[in-house]
């Protein structure tokens, strides 16, 4: 598997501002490391990491929607993303 390319401009994934930006790790913890293997990683402006990194709804917003993404790109079922990430987060 490829790295998946989740934006093609530098800028925040959410809110589309230009800077002051930071990575942020989709699913990290225990997944961290397979998460930057595979480059599923978003830019962040600093409200918009700050407010996901301290509102778990937003957080698991965003994980959400990255899981679907992708699930759709690689053609994956729900089982094959658990199996690669220990769990899935659209039915939480």
């Amino acid at each position: 598997m490829g790295k998946l390319i989740l934006q093609t401009e530098k800028e925040c994934y959410l809110c589309r501002r230009p800077y002051p930006l930071d990575v942020h790790h989709v699913f990290a913890g225990a997944r961290k490391n397979q998460s930057t293997k595979d480059g599923i990683t978003v830019w962040l402006c600093r409200k918009c990491h700050k407010k996901v990194q301290e509102d778990a709804d937003e957080m698991l917003s965003l994980q959400r929607h990255i899981q679907k993404r992708i699930m759709d790109e690689y053609g994956w079922t729900e089982e094959d993303f658990i199996e690669r990430y220990g769990r899935s987060f659209i039915n939480v």
